[in-house]
């Protein structure tokens, strides 16, 4: 019996990308959080541990 998520199709993907992760300061709970935003764009951060991965959306 399979069990939940093993099942994983990655054609059906919405979007993917690639992202370059940077050494941080140590974060204990995992974060989510925004960085240079303006009107046309912002970069979301996810940062735990010693490791944050930052990436831009653009509107």
């Amino acid at each position: 019996k399979l069990s939940w998520g093993t099942q994983y199709d990655k054609s059906k993907d919405v979007f993917r990308f690639t992202v370059e992760p940077q050494k941080a300061d140590f974060m204990e709970r995992l974060l989510f959080y925004f960085e240079d935003v303006s009107n046309e764009s912002a970069t979301v951060v996810l940062h735990w541990d010693t490791t944050k991965v930052p990436f831009t959306i653009n509107i």
